[in-house]
């Protein structure tokens, strides 16, 4: 689908199962979920791709969903507003950024997405990366030495 988006593939890809969603016809069970002992899962075809703006509702809360590309071509970040809280995976670590080594990743647009997507989101969100402790926005906007603000390292 020209311009979908999604997530960068994990263990959770293989592992996961919505009800809405198609499986493949003739698809074998996951090995990788298998190896970080998740049951064996089908693979399947997503029946909706995430796109900028849209919106993912887990229970009752809802949690907006940001495109920012640098890592993977299609990473997103989930955030959820009244927490004040970002699930930002690999894209942004304390003290440093995701790696961009992988097939069509881009270090100059992970920059450019931490800077016009999460950045404005709010000093005060605290974020929750793929590994590693939390942070919050303003506390890498001061000292992370690959995304902080120019005039905060004066």
């Amino acid at each position: 689908m020209p311009g979908a988006r999604r997530s960068s593939p994990n263990a959770w890809d293989c592992a996961s199962r919505g009800r809405s969603a198609r499986r493949r016809s003739g698809s074998t069970s996951c090995r990788r979920a298998e190896r970080f002992g998740f049951p064996p899962a089908q693979a399947f075809t997503p029946d909706r791709w995430l796109e900028q703006g849209d919106t993912v509702t887990v229970g009752n809360e809802t949690l907006n969903v940001s495109h920012t590309p640098g890592h993977t071509p299609g990473h997103i970040v989930f955030f959820h507003a009244p927490s004040r809280v970002a699930i930002v995976g690999d894209v942004l670590f304390q003290g440093s950024i995701g790696r961009t080594d992988f097939p069509r990743g881009d270090h100059a647009a992970l920059i450019r997405s931490i800077r016009e997507r999460l950045w404005p989101l709010g000093d005060d969100v605290t974020f929750i990366p793929g590994h590693g402790p939390v942070s919050t926005f303003a506390h890498e906007r001061r000292t992370d030495p690959y995304v902080a603000d120019c005039e905060a390292n004066t």
